[in-house]
């Protein structure tokens, strides 16, 4: 269970990350 949970933690950084990168475009 740890497992998915920072793989789904790891998906949540990749797409606030995403989401800013966007903003400065």
């Amino acid at each position: 269970m740890s497992f998915y949970l920072s793989a789904f933690n790891l998906y949540g950084l990749a797409l606030t990350s995403g989401l800013c990168y966007k903003e400065t475009l």
